[in-house]
């Protein structure tokens, strides 16, 4: 199993460019990548996006990736000495013309356009390959702890079903005990507002059968050990995405413990329902970070 949220990391250096990538991860019901890149790497964003996306499956990924030139002996941009004396001499003219101070005129003529040329870094096929190569490694680190982070998730949500089952085991251990009390409930308030010589006991039992059958609660026991024994099954399944499939599971359990409450009929059993949903709370919260 693994955890939607993850991060990951690598750094390399090839030739004189240091590369860094981080690749951070958090739950989405859908894969949403958004990539943070140098504009000169802008012709690998497909093939980055795809690469990150197959191997996130899903959920709202951010990938930084940073490029450095280490060579301290090369100009990354230069001065165009031709437009900044051009600037300079007209500004030095209307300075004297129009009488203004000159102060600061050098950061001001470099602001200008066309005074300072930045040299766009050169990106070859063999640095592009070095890239990839540094993606998978912060990939395969993200993996790693989305698994790990998995393995906690799996063990929170092994012990909420299982809980689950204990007290399901608990309301089938009362179940007699509530059958008997609503037979006895029934029986008194008929005879609160009628003579024993006025009740057909024929009558009485079959309309008792029938009140019966309709507060049975086998059916749905039986559906919800089911469903939280397929649950357990899917958590060992060797799946790297299974938590829509979980979820879809986790909503029959919960369709099932809502109508044992409201059959119950029974204190002790209203309490096993309330816990079971407290559980089943957990659970929900559990699996939106699963993958």
């Amino acid at each position: 199993m693994y955890s939607m949220t993850g991060y990951g990391s690598a750094h390399s250096q090839f030739n004189n460019f240091e590369i860094n990538i981080e690749v951070k991860t958090l739950n989405s019901k859908y894969a949403d990548v958004r990539l943070k890149i140098p504009s000169e790497l802008s012709s690998m964003e497909v093939e980055i996006r795809q690469s990150v996306v197959k191997m996130a499956i899903r959920g709202k990924v951010e990938v930084v990736l940073s490029l450095e030139d280490m060579r301290s002996d090369q100009n990354l941009c230069e001065i165009d000495e031709q437009v900044f004396k051009s600037y300079y001499n007209q500004i030095n003219r209307l300075s004297n013309e129009v009488d203004f101070g000159s102060d600061n005129m050098l950061n001001a003529i470099l602001r200008l356009p066309g005074v300072v040329k930045v040299h766009e870094l050169s990106i070859s096929a063999d640095l592009k390959k070095a890239i990839l190569k540094v993606l998978q490694k912060a990939l395969a680190d993200l993996h790693v702890f989305r698994q790990t982070e998995g393995e906690v998730l799996k063990k929170a949500l092994d012990h909420s079903v299982n809980q689950i089952l204990t007290h399901q085991k608990a309301i089938a251990d009362l179940d007699s005990e509530r059958i008997d009390g609503v037979k006895t409930r029934l029986r008194t308030n008929l005879e609160q507002h009628l003579k024993k010589d006025q009740i057909d006991p024929a009558r009485f039992e079959q309309e008792l059968i029938y009140y019966l059958d309709k507060m049975d609660i086998h059916e749905e026991m039986v559906r919800l050990q089911q469903h939280c024994l397929y649950f357990l099954e899917e958590l060992d399944v060797n799946d790297s995405s299974k938590g829509k499939k979980l979820t879809f599971i986790s909503q029959e359990i919960g369709r099932e413990i809502n109508t044992l409450g409201a059959k119950a009929a029974h204190s002790e059993i209203q309490r096993s329902v309330v816990q079971m949903k407290n559980e089943l709370d957990k659970i929900k919260e559990q699996l939106a970070n699963v993958l």
